[in-house]
């Protein structure tokens, strides 16, 4: 009789611990897989629904899993994704001359900065001396399309003195700097502009496959620089 007794407590208390298992299971289940498992009884009753041809996608049920994905994809969609494009500036009319564009879409906010340098003395691009570069007008034309919507101007910035202790020489370096801000609707340029056909001030909204062609005054043949937004 006593040994009967223990046995069934012993029951008892299994199927209970099992019971309080399988809750907290679930518990941290809901709190850290809430979309995966949505997505997966969503896709089991299609399939039970499809078996026998009779109920599909349009039950009740799928309706309202339906509604699962559109607030897990919201949920995503409010994770803070910034788009972000760039492109290489690069060109063999001058040796050593090279630049780069990055653009930065964060919620209301837009980034925009550009760098061109050339070494100094630049014989193709008749920069012959760091007075000479510091005088020089770069510019870019932005094309989408085979269609010119943007051209923008760099500041010169001061020559620059690197030293390549490998071979025992140095070397001027000049940069052109372009950097602007676009905000609520209002458009702030630390360095250089941007203009569109009209010539209204703008911060380019970069696409990918946008074509950058640079340009220097003292270069007439055309660009010396060009890249595809990426």
């Amino acid at each position: 009789m006593q040994k009967s007794f223990l046995l069934t407590m012993l029951s008892v208390f299994f199927v209970t611990g099992s019971m309080l298992s399988n809750q907290s299971s679930a518990s941290q289940d809901d709190n850290g897989s809430e979309c995966s498992q949505k997505h997966h009884s969503s896709n089991s009753n299609h399939r039970e629904n499809g078996k026998d041809g009779s109920e599909g996608a349009h039950s009740e049920g799928g309706d309202n899993d339906g509604s699962n994905d559109d607030h897990c994809n919201n949920k995503s969609n409010r994770s803070g994704h910034s788009g972000k494009l760039s492109a290489r500036l690069n060109g063999t009319v001058q040796g050593g001359a090279y630049g780069r564009v990055k653009l930065a879409n964060k919620k209301a906010k837009t980034e925009l900065e550009s760098e061109v340098k050339i070494p100094v003395p630049s014989p193709a691009l008749l920069i012959a001396s760091p007075d000479a570069a510091a005088a020089a007008i770069v510019t870019a034309t932005l094309s989408r399309n085979g269609a010119e919507y943007a051209k923008c101007t760099f500041t010169s910035k001061s020559v620059g003195h690197r030293t390549f202790s490998s071979e025992h020489r140095s070397s001027n370096t000049a940069e052109y700097k372009l950097k602007a801000k676009s905000k609520n609707g209002s458009t702030r340029f630390e360095r250089g502009s941007c203009a569109d056909g009209s010539g209204t001030l703008i911060v380019p909204d970069l696409n990918a496959g946008d074509v950058i062609d640079v340009f220097i005054d003292s270069y007439t043949t055309g660009p010396f620089l060009t890249g595809t937004v990426q």
